[in-house]
């Protein structure tokens, strides 16, 4: 996808097109790294998720077998 990030008029200097091609390179490689840190981030989050509800679970079945024990020791 090509963009238009900065507009040099002719007639231009070559070092003035050089800086402008490297700070267009490096815009890209930015956005590029920051979309994969949103990747990476949404994926550690539905991670960080799916294991609070094995832990929740968890949590309930000790609970479950916590009240079994109270009561067979009630009896």
């Amino acid at each position: 996808r090509g963009q238009i990030c900065r507009f040099i008029a002719k007639p231009w200097l070559s070092a003035e097109l050089v800086t402008a091609i490297r700070e267009a390179i490096r815009r890209h490689a930015l956005a590029t790294h920051h979309e994969a840190l949103e990747a990476e981030t949404l994926r550690l989050s539905e991670q960080l998720v799916q294991a609070n509800r094995e832990i929740a679970s968890q949590q309930q079945e000790l609970e479950r077998q916590r009240a079994l024990h109270a009561a067979a020791a009630g009896r």
